[in-house]
């Protein structure tokens, strides 16, 4: 029931390097749910779609400053499970971090 040991997902994504310290990625994903039987009669396995993009700049032989985003749009496994008639409570988060890493 938890994690994604019941989720199949197809992935397409692409890898760039403009410059030689600058590199980007892209990654689309379609998530289904494997098994929805378990839950009920009417559970859809449309778990929803996934985009994903980085971007890693290199400042230094070491020192390397990366932005990741990451937006979900859920899909009706998740509605089904989760609402109730008055309360829509499945969101499509977005989130957006950055992170300096010093490797040595």
């Amino acid at each position: 029931d938890t994690g994604i040991s019941n989720t199949t997902y197809y992935n397409l994504g692409f890898d760039v390097t403009p410059v030689k310290d600058l590199k980007a990625s892209v990654d689309g994903y379609i998530l289904r749910a494997s098994k929805t039987d378990v839950f009920g009669p009417g559970v859809s396995k449309s778990i929803g779609w996934e985009l994903d993009a980085k971007v890693a700049y290199n400042i230094a032989k070491n020192l390397t400053y990366e932005v990741d985003a990451g937006y979900l749009h859920a899909g009706d496994f998740y509605k089904n499970l989760l609402n109730t008639p008055g309360n829509d409570i499945v969101k499509n988060p977005l989130v957006l971090m950055h992170q300096i890493t010093l490797s040595f």
